[in-house]
């Protein structure tokens, strides 16, 4: 087959592929499609211009499926007015995956870290204890260990006055709210998350029903600063994402840093699903994936202000 030929074949198969994840993106089997837009995109570039370069009429069609894709893609990378205030809460979450099979290189890293908050999520009785340390470090804490995958614990520098262990919907995993008292005395409303992964029909509406409870969980809070993380099985290139940040208000650490990928790292099918969100009273000035920990996730970690702070 000439060289060509071959390239012919992928633009073919690049817009027929980005023309059924348009046309049943409802489709739970399509919509996973959704989640490798970065991968799509990059794809469609080494396909687009060896056709380009020979003037072959293929290299449009590859071209518009590429944009197609970039488009969800490249906002993440616009960069936006970093505001740096004076004295940052530092928040991290991580999955640290029940089954980890080196453990110690999540607890080296973890010991040396300077956060306020800390978000864990798949925390099973086993970790539990290999974490009891740290609670001197961190004397305010949830811990809610579970041997389902599903088991979170909240580690907290600052007081917190008031938690609930709570479920979106009656099929979902639990979640923990927490209210943390900062040094400057004004409260947080910490929501640590972990739903179910979209794999089949079933697990799709299992998330999209905690979702939709935790969207309107999040419209009823007034008055006090919300901060949303955990490992949500959910990329931004996916409708529901947008949905999601549109109803609740809340903004994505991510945004001005890139894509980023946080879970199967180190692959060419890694992509973004550990996040963490806040309201508008609040502001980012950094954002990074932390190192391989042990786990199939990487740490997610971000520097947060109040709008009230005193910027530097």
């Amino acid at each position: 087959m000439k060289f060509v030929s071959v390239f012919e074949c992928l633009s073919f198969l690049s817009i027929l592929g980005t023309g059924l994840n348009i046309l049943f993106s409802d489709h739970h089997f399509f919509a996973l499609a959704d989640h490798f837009r970065f991968q799509f995109t990059v794809v469609g570039v080494l396909i687009f211009i060896p056709l380009l370069v020979k003037r072959n009429p293929w290299a449009f069609a590859a071209i518009l499926a590429t944009i197609t894709q970039a488009t969800w893609v490249m906002p993440w990378y616009l960069k936006t007015p970093v505001k740096v205030c004076s004295n940052p809460l530092k928040v991290m979450v991580a999955n640290v995956l029940s089954s980890n099979p080196e453990p110690e290189k999540f607890l080296a890293w973890f010991k040396d870290q300077q956060y306020d908050i800390v978000g864990l999520l798949e925390i099973n009785k086993a970790w539990n204890e290999r974490l009891s340390p740290f609670k001197e470090v961190y004397p305010h804490h949830v811990e809610v260990p579970m041997e389902d995958n599903f088991g979170l614990s909240l580690y907290s520098r600052h007081p917190i006055s008031k938690s609930s262990i709570t479920q979106y919907h009656y099929n979902s995993p639990i979640s923990i709210e927490a209210t943390i008292v900062l040094s400057s005395g004004k409260n947080v409303l910490v929501i640590l998350t972990h739903p179910v992964p979209p794999v089949g029909s079933e697990m799709s509406k299992i998330r999209q029903d905690q979702l939709q409870g935790m969207i309107q969980r999040i419209q009823l809070i007034q008055d006090t600063p919300v901060l949303v993380m955990g490992d949500f099985n959910m990329t931004m290139g996916e409708s529901t994402y947008y949905q999601w940040e549109q109803k609740t208000g809340l903004k994505n650490c991510r945004r001005g840093f890139g894509w980023m990928p946080s879970w199967s790292v180190g692959t060419a099918f890694a992509i973004p699903i550990d996040h963490i969100f806040y309201t508008n009273e609040m502001h980012h000035s950094h954002f990074e994936i932390g190192p391989d920990v042990g786990s199939d996730h990487r740490p997610v970690l971000a520097n947060l202000c109040l709008s009230s702070d005193p910027l530097m």
